[in-house]
């Protein structure tokens, strides 16, 4: 394909123009083909929409590839949207630049119901893709989904921005996320500026989280909270208090309980993890959890602004900033309850608090049943040290480098009170993005001990 056509006027974006399509197939082999500069995907391995053809499959099933080229495409060299059955053998992946994410493939379903099962990767290369080499993005799947295999033998991924990448938590992991593995066997990975390194590793993810009656525990999906069951604790009504500086970064969710209609205030500032950038200049929204209400509040400083909005209404409201990934946003003082929002939506994943030494706070209420308290790492080699402590002030769980399926699970009558998470540098592994879950109970972490809500179990 003209490939240079695309990234010109009307298609600066273009990504949809694939060479070859495959929606809702079954036994497919593709053999000796080369793939060159397609406006999309060299190869894109989907569905046909279930609603317009009757018993459509939402995966393919049965997909081939031998000795397949895909060189220099715009936006991957291939998708695997959903798929059971799919063999890569003797294939190259390289070169991939234009619209991201640019990847040599890129498994990343849609939706729950697209399958990514029985995956094998065998004597591929992948090669000075713009992205990464192997990309496995699962935000999407949750508990309904087939378990997830991908093996990778004996290929190798070299040059591109990093040989192989695994986002596995970002459907809330063994929480609300689907179960499955990643299985590396003998393959040579290098980085940029780096030299190879030949790579046997398995990683493991969905790890359910299991009371001792047997009964599974997941992350409390926002239509599951009813937040009129709430009782509000307010030591200092109407004042700006102090609040456990976390940083957060991409779209920064907060939850905040106005007592009365009227003003509320809040002191916040945004950062950045590069010098290069500018302040941004994008507007804080807030509204109602019924969307009736809706406002905005100018962009915090990076030295910190305070900024005040009048609710209409006493009740609910959520707080969010668009940070993207190299901005965040750091709430210091608030006049009323205010929360860190974890309840899973469409696309749940824990948030990303990217903050060193800070303490979060969540409290269980009398008559709960067992929960879990889950620390989340981010990308593979990521983690913290997480302190979990009781209300009596009592460690209950020191981990040091702890990733996704690091939890601790309560008894069956767990002691009522605040309880706190506290986030330092791990002792061997990256410390950058990291988070915290919860399971069984409303995973709403609030960043002060003096403003706060709890969820009542019994009226």
């Amino acid at each position: 394909m003209w490939k240079a056509d695309y990234v010109k006027p009307p298609y600066k974006k273009a990504e949809w123009r694939h060479a070859v399509s495959f929606l809702s197939c079954r036994g497919v082999l593709v053999e000796d083909l080369e793939i060159v500069e397609s406006g999309g995907d060299g190869i894109y391995v989907s569905y046909v929409d279930a609603g317009r053809i009757k018993a459509a499959k939402w995966y393919c099933e049965d997909v081939v590839l031998k000795n397949v080229r895909c060189l220099r495409n715009h936006r991957q060299g291939i998708s695997v949207i959903g798929v059971k059955g799919f063999l890569a053998e003797g294939c190259t992946f390289s070169d991939t630049c234009g619209t991201s994410p640019q990847a040599g493939i890129d498994f990343e379903p849609n939706m729950a119901e697209n399958a990514i099962s029985d995956c094998v990767l065998r004597n591929c290369v992948f090669e000075r893709n713009k992205g990464y080499g192997i990309d496995i993005l699962l935000a999407r799947h949750n508990e309904t989904t087939p378990p997830v295999q991908i093996t990778a033998e004996n290929c190798i991924s070299r040059d591109n921005e990093r040989a192989w990448h695994a986002n596995e938590y970002s459907g809330r992991g063994q929480l609300r996320g689907g179960s499955g593995r990643f299985v590396v066997r003998n393959c040579t990975f290098r980085e940029k500026g780096g030299e190879d390194k030949l790579v046997s590793k398995e990683i493991v993810y969905g790890r359910p989280v299991v009371a001792a009656d047997g009964k599974r525990l997941f992350a409390m999906r926002f239509e599951e909270w009813n937040p009129a069951r709430v009782k509000a604790v307010d030591l200092k009504p109407g004042k700006l208090v102090p609040l456990s500086p976390v940083r957060l970064r991409l779209d920064v969710p907060f939850l905040f309980l106005a007592p009365a209609p009227g003003p509320v205030s809040f002191k916040a500032r945004q950062g950045f993890f590069r010098r290069d950038m500018k302040p941004l200049t994008n507007l804080v929204s807030i509204a109602s959890l019924d969307g009736t209400f809706k406002t905005s509040a100018p962009a915090p400083t990076t030295a910190g602004s305070v900024f005040t909005v009048n609710v209409p209404a006493a009740g609910f409201y959520t707080m969010t900033w668009a940070a993207g990934w190299t901005a965040y946003f750091t709430l210091l003082e608030s006049s009323v309850p205010v929360a860190i929002d974890a309840l899973v939506r469409k696309v749940g994943r824990p948030p990303m608090f990217h903050a060193p030494g800070c303490t979060v706070y969540f409290p269980v209420p009398e008559g709960c049943g067992p929960f879990a308290a889950v620390a989340v790492g981010g990308n593979p080699g990521e983690g913290h040290h997480v302190v979990l402590k009781d209300p009596s002030g009592v460690t209950v769980f020191d981990r040091d480098n702890a990733e996704l399926d690091d939890f601790w699970l309560s008894s069956a009558s767990p002691q009522p009170g605040i309880w706190s998470f506290t986030s330092s540098e791990p002792s061997a592994k990256t410390y950058d993005d990291y988070g915290f879950d919860l399971a069984g109970i409303p995973p709403l972490f609030f960043l002060s001990r003096e403003k706060y809500w709890v969820d009542k179990i019994k009226e």
